[in-house]
């Protein structure tokens, strides 16, 4: 974690929490990199969802399947990028 990172973070912390944060970024950083991995996890399941959701609202709104599944891919793709 860098510097710079560290200063924006601690700025939110009383002096203890920043004391503490400090001296144990160690176990921070282990904690981010599982936050990590569980949010590429959700990113996927999230992108899987609106893109199923999505296709469906396109086939009842007319748009063929041959169209709506391309469609429903990039749109999830994008507001997947965007939120996560």
């Amino acid at each position: 974690m860098k510097n710079a990172h560290l200063q924006y973070i601690i700025k939110w912390f009383d002096k203890d929490t920043a004391s503490y944060f400090t001296k144990n970024k160690s176990k921070v950083i282990k904690a981010l990199n599982q936050l990590e991995d569980w949010i590429d996890d959700a990113s996927d399941l999230t992108q899987s969802t609106i893109k199923t959701k999505l296709n469906s609202l396109l086939r009842s709104a007319g748009v063929p399947s041959t169209y709506s599944l391309s469609i429903a891919d990039a749109i999830a793709r994008t507001i997947t990028w965007l939120i996560l």
